[in-house]
């Protein structure tokens, strides 16, 4: 029989890289956790899947425009020399 400890590594090899790397930073003793760990990662993925970093950076830069236009455009009322 495989030490539990080959079979973990193995389980994990198998698994989408995004659920490897979150289950990979919690500890874990028993493969029963790391499958339960996995599962509780992939729902997590599955369903709340958040904004990604792009939109969220483009967001960001609209909003950044957005306040420079308002704010600091170019006033016409003064006159040069």
């Amino acid at each position: 029989m495989e030490p539990e400890e080959n079979t973990i590594v193995r389980f994990l090899g198998g698994l989408q890289p995004s659920i490897t790397n979150v289950v990979q930073l919690q500890p874990y003793w028993t493969m029963q956790y790391v499958i339960s760990l996995a599962i509780k990662v992939e729902k997590q993925q599955r369903l709340g899947k958040p904004a990604s970093f792009r939109s969220f950076n483009r967001e960001v830069i609209e909003e950044k425009n957005e306040f420079k236009k308002k704010f600091f455009t170019p006033t016409t009322n003064h006159k040069e020399p």
